[in-house]
């Protein structure tokens, strides 16, 4: 048993990774939220199918740790992606063992899928991650153990490997809680601002690229704060970050799948539209410029009066991307030079 358990760790530590990178290359792809959902069903079954070809068989019960596996989508994914990955996954045994303890399975799966949602609706609400982890990994091995007393099959080598694996679970669940919380960091570290927590350059890049494969007509908006170097130099740069966090935020109202938001580097931050109706976004775009100062003022916890230079851009007809980029770069450049507080259009 001792080497299935390390060949069952080995698998899941590999598929969360490889998880990561593909959750990367969804994001260069634009990826939406079915396309996403698709990914990680389709992730959970495969793991979980060769979670299952690796682990020990004892009176025609498979024990590995796909309960490990169906945990952790518990925690991270939508319930549709949990439910429609566990009978799927719970399907293909079919293919391997077809007899009538691959129909129980099925319907033990179905009974997780009905109880599951309730187990972490209540752990959700008091329970840390690592905890929820522990308590949904408990409640399916306490199960399986049930189950097997129902169908007058328990005996103490089930009893015995439920609980080795149970054990092996909580101080697997330790472990790989840090090994997701170190890629985790890695992960933003690599694609997002720390300070304003927008995305970086680096992920600016990567969808300017993608749009560019596309051929996608967009529109390019670079904006900076107006004498943003008097609020460190008067204030203290503490309240410099708080001015950007500020700004960051009061950008992320135009945020949408067709609307993505960069920090671009110091004081200045991108957007980039792109899909439908983009002369009425880049109106939008415009307006966000303009009603900063009186959104400013609205604010009774933000003491300062903030403005914006833009320069905007649009796509022309086989124009590449870095060079609408750079148009709109010089079309904020003549909106500092004219007296800033102002959106400059790019011939």
């Amino acid at each position: 048993m001792f080497y299935s358990i390390l060949a069952n760790i080995s698998i899941l530590t590999l598929a969360i990774y490889l998880y990561f990178r593909m959750n990367d290359y969804l994001d260069q792809k634009r990826a939406g939220p079915l396309k996403r959902n698709c990914f990680r069903c389709l992730w959970v079954v495969l793991v979980g199918t060769v979670l299952m070809n690796y682990s020990i068989v004892a009176f025609q019960t498979h024990f590995d740790f796909r309960f490990i596996l169906i945990a952790l989508a518990c925690i991270y994914f939508d319930w549709s992606v949990v439910i429609a990955s566990i009978f799927f996954l719970s399907l293909t045994r079919f293919i391997f063992e077809p007899n009538l303890m691959s129909v129980i399975n099925l319907f033990f799966n179905i009974y997780l899928m009905a109880t599951l949602p309730l187990i972490s609706r209540y752990s959700k609400k008091r329970l840390s991650i690592f905890h929820q982890m522990n308590l949904t990994m408990s409640f399916m091995v306490i199960s399986s153990i049930i189950l097997h007393l129902m169908l007058g099959r328990l005996n103490p080598t089930i009893i015995l490997n439920c609980l080795i694996l149970l054990a092996s679970g909580v101080v697997g669940n330790g472990l790989m809680s840090l090994y997701i919380e170190d890629l985790s960091e890695v992960y933003q570290a690599s694609n997002f601002d720390p300070l304003t927590k927008l995305q970086n350059r680096r992920k600016l890049n990567q969808l300017l690229m993608s749009l560019e494969n596309s051929g996608e007509e967009c529109c390019i908006g670079i904006l900076d704060i107006d004498y943003f170097k008097k609020f460190n130099d008067t204030y203290g740069h503490a309240v410099g970050d708080r001015v950007l966090r500020f700004v960051a935020d009061y950008l992320r109202q135009i945020e949408s799948s067709n609307a993505r938001i960069f920090r671009f580097g110091g004081e200045e931050m991108v957007i980039v539209l792109f899909g439908k109706n983009l002369s009425e976004s880049c109106e939008n775009l415009v307006q966000l410029q303009e009603n900063l100062p009186a959104f400013c003022q609205q604010q009774v916890d933000f003491p300062y009066t903030v403005t914006l230079s833009q320069g905007i851009a649009h796509k022309q007809r086989n124009e590449n991307l870095f060079k609408t980029l750079n148009r709109a770069d010089q079309a904020l450049y003549r909106a500092k030079e004219q007296g800033r507080n102002q959106t400059i259009l790019s011939d």
